[in-house]
């Protein structure tokens, strides 16, 4: 029968801030890491909050750690893989040799569009006691309603996270390369999006956030993270701020950002996808900062979806 597992966290580090998240066969914590580490390898942080530049060298870096977690990462109960070197900087300065400013978009993507389904039915809480003791929860039944199925009359509903493992392709032809590690199977854990996340500066909880969007949310989370602390905002305004998704040559964004941005990212290559201003394909986003990012504990609500900050 199905038990929760209890696991180590992975650990990582962005401008000297501890990252805590979660393992394999959630491919967020380890792809999270792997993209800042990669920001900080080329420098992608270093043109301002929404300079063309950074969101093309970002696009760049997020994609090459979700590329890496597709070939790393998965139920390590039946495949063992070096998923781990994807938190090192040794391996981010090898990840980073592609990326440049003069590289254009990705190639173009087989299908001709992101998906832009919202199916989901995922909400990320954060908590934070009167004593410093933090918890950051992703929970998830994965569509709207899960399976649409309900165990007898307790009102709750069951998941329908198997819709997350790859099926075999029925031919040879498919253009994407086969993702052979999340093939379904008996008793095997389907690969997640789940980024919850603890940012701890010397040993203490600073920073606590994580959002439901499926494949959105590595891409989510480190905006919020980079808008923090390499930008400068609060915690409000980092959720707030304009988001993107790159798929390939592909770039999904909002469409409250300059027009003069979007002429530019047109410029590199990339076919943009205008999403509305604060789009729930994007997720919805809840966290809380602490001393010192915060003068005192602030809680902030994503306006994307539903949700609220409270403290009593």
């Amino acid at each position: 029968f199905y038990h929760s597992e209890i696991t180590d966290p992975v650990e990582g580090e962005y401008h000297g801030y501890e990252l805590l998240s979660v393992p394999p066969p959630s491919r967020g914590g380890v792809a999270l890491i792997e993209a800042l580490n990669l920001f900080e390898q080329t420098g992608a942080t270093g043109f301002g909050i929404g300079d063309p530049r950074s969101i093309h060298l970002m696009s760049q870096c997020l994609q090459q750690a979700y590329a890496d977690a597709r070939f790393l990462v998965c139920d390590q109960s039946f495949i063992r893989t070096d998923w781990k070197r994807m938190l090192t900087h040794q391996h981010a300065a090898l990840a980073a040799e592609g990326i440049s400013l003069d590289a254009r978009a990705g190639v173009a993507l087989p299908v001709g569009h992101p998906d832009r389904d919202d199916h989901g039915n995922t909400t990320h809480l954060v908590v934070v006691d009167r004593w410093g003791n933090v918890v950051s929860l992703t929970q998830s039944i994965n569509y709207f309603f899960g399976a649409g199925v309900m165990a007898g009359n307790t009102g709750l509903l069951l998941n329908n996270q198997m819709a997350d493992f790859n099926l075999p392709p029925t031919d040879d032809a498919s253009p994407i390369p086969l993702d052979t590690l999340n093939y379904i199977r008996g008793r095997k854990r389907p690969r997640s999006n789940m980024t919850p996340l603890i940012m701890l500066r010397d040993g203490k909880p600073v920073l606590a956030i994580g959002t439901p969007g499926g494949s959105r949310i590595v891409a989510a989370v480190a905006q919020i993270v980079v808008d923090i602390i390499d930008f400068d905002l609060d915690i409000s305004g980092a959720i707030d701020y304009p988001r993107f998704f790159p798929v390939m040559n592909h770039l999904v964004i909002e469409n409250r950002v300059d027009k003069k941005l979007l002429k530019r990212l047109r410029k590199d290559g990339y076919q943009l996808h205008l999403a509305g201003p604060y789009s729930t394909y994007f997720g919805g986003a809840h966290g809380i900062a602490l001393p010192p990012l915060c003068r005192q504990i602030c809680g902030a609500a994503d306006k994307r979806r539903g949700g609220q900050a409270q403290g009593y």
